[in-house]
């Protein structure tokens, strides 16, 4: 079992290096079941294709791998969807199956879509997959955080980070992920799909590794051409709790907090001269609880949570001090010298939200402010697309609350929650 665990975890680590983003894999919920959904935009000649539900914390009987097979449904264990090799051609979304695997809340459980050359081992051969998609089916899942990974969950550090089976796996030689590409300014030039993140505090671009070290109170940069001697060859003193970190061509964002109470967002642009030590290019300081930023091409939103006295005479209660709470959002554009321009901002009435982006929206959901205690959700929708940067949709609420940013997706510009 040690040893499947170990090659289960280089299979997700291998899922989340390539970078094949024209294969997906996802669901579509309908009345009574949940239908997997198989896109593809690339032709794929004489391979094995797998879709399979593996269960990274199975135990005793429980299955660790249920795999689809045409004509046959799910069946136990990892096996192709045909014993055939299949030749596959471009096509839009389409209904696969329906998922009928279940999983237990607290499991790591994932659905995973991978192409391999006819015959090879997907297990053995992680290196000759062709493409691969993987979608987390529980909370629990999309706590886990991987090299190249993108979308994930805000989890605390109990859940987040590499856990043992990540460093066996890297122990069993599984793939290293491929390095991140410097998101470029005109992403969205021409008819490329805009280009959206969610960043984290370490990138990988080339042979560099850009880390925002916390412990250390320092950003390093370190040189990983070879990995079994990491160099390091710059940093420099952070100004406060690092957050967040952005690669826009050569420059170097980083967004952090302070120290104390993180009632102010620093956003330091960094480079690296000549000589290969680092520069501050510009600073930038925003008010407020920082909670988290999104990147959609060269425009950078940040979400704030400000606090303010509401006066006596606004209130029915006289003598007591209520303060009002509001979310601020500002878009953000780094020119090509490296400094900040306010290109948009809203202001939003209520707290802790839950943020989304897509490639032409983004979706803040929080408390409705009209109640007191939160039996409804409020959802704000901005449309990205237009010249504005932050173009404000009708407000929507819904009853209950969204626990996370998988119950929120927008495709062909249909919003479901």
């Amino acid at each position: 079992m040690h040893v499947i665990l170990s090659l289960l975890w280089a299979l997700i680590l291998s899922l989340c290096s390539l970078s094949v983003f024209a294969w997906q894999v996802t669901l579509q919920a309908d009345d009574s079941t949940q239908k997997v959904m198989v896109s593809n935009e690339a032709n794929l000649n004489g391979v094995d294709v797998y879709l399979v539900v593996f269960d990274k914390d199975a135990k005793d009987e429980q299955p660790l791998f249920q795999s689809w097979i045409v004509d046959q449904g799910w069946q136990m264990g990892l096996k192709p969807v045909s014993s055939s090799a299949i030749d596959l051609t471009a096509f839009a979304s389409r209904e696969m199956t329906a998922l009928t695997p279940t999983c237990p809340d607290e499991h790591r459980c994932v659905l995973a879509l991978v192409a391999i050359e006819h015959g090879l081992e997907p297990l053995e051969n992680q290196n000759k997959w062709q493409a691969a998609s993987f979608l987390p089916l529980t909370l629990a899942a999309g706590c886990e955080r991987w090299p190249g990974q993108t979308f994930f969950l805000s989890c605390d550090s109990s859940r987040g980070g590499y856990g043992d089976g990540a460093a066996e796996a890297m122990d069993d030689g599984a793939a290293s992920p491929a390095p991140n590409k410097a998101a470029t300014p005109d992403a969205a030039a021409g008819s490329a799909a805009p280009d959206t993140e969610k960043p984290d505090i370490f990138r990988r671009v080339g042979d560099k590794l850009l880390y925002a070290n916390g412990q250390a109170k320092r950003f390093q940069v370190i040189d990983i051409a070879d990995v079994s001697n990491p160099v390091l060859t710059a940093w420099t003193a952070l100004s406060g709790s690092p957050r967040e970190l952005y690669v826009l061509g050569e420059h170097y964002v980083l967004l952090q907090t302070d120290y104390v109470g993180e009632e102010g967002t620093h956003l330091t642009v960094l480079r690296e001269d000549d000589a290969g030590k680092l520069i501050t290019v510009d600073e930038m300081t925003l008010s407020g609880h920082f909670i988290e930023s999104r990147r959609r091409n060269d425009l950078i939103y940040s979400v704030t949570q400000d606090y303010t006295t509401v006066e006596d005479d606004q209130t029915a209660c006289v003598g007591c001090r209520i303060s009002k709470q509001s979310l601020n959002i500002k878009a953000l554009r780094l020119t090509d010298a490296g400094k900040w321009e306010e290109a948009d901002q809203a202001e939003l009435a209520g707290y802790s939200p839950t943020i989304a982006i897509f490639p032409n929206h983004l979706v803040i959901a929080n408390h409705n402010p009209a109640e007191e205690k939160w039996r409804t959700t409020q959802i704000q929708v901005f449309d990205l697309s237009q010249s504005d940067p932050l173009v404000e949709l009708p407000t929507l609420k819904v009853p209950g609350r969204v626990p996370s940013e998988f119950h929120l997706s927008i495709v062909d510009d249909q919003f479901r929650v």
